[in-house]
């Protein structure tokens, strides 16, 4: 699962968000792990993640940020039904 992340600007999210789809994994932990429990359907430590935060969908606030912000990008895989997304810093271009 790991070599399906890729990363995006949030235009790329946007139709996914529209439809309920995004969840958002908090800073810092691993989206590769989070995407496989998912697709496990380990409910019981799904639900532990929803409760501490971990695991949430995104908040009007958050989505208008994403919006306009330039220097944020998203580390996303899909587990369907739903699109895992985590903030990513946009790195610089190198030459």
């Amino acid at each position: 699962m790991l070599k399906e992340i890729e990363v995006v600007e949030w235009d790329a999210l946007a139709d996914h968000y529209k439809r309920g789809a995004i969840l958002v994994v908090k800073e810092g932990e691993d989206l590769a792990k989070v995407g496989m429990c998912i697709a496990d359907d380990r409910v019981d430590q799904i639900k532990k993640w929803l409760s501490a935060g971990i695991l949430s969908g995104p908040d009007d606030m958050q989505v208008k940020l994403w919006k306009t912000a330039q220097e944020i990008a998203f580390k996303f895989i899909i587990v369907q039904p739903y699109v895992l997304v985590q903030v990513s810093p946009k790195e610089a271009p190198t030459a």
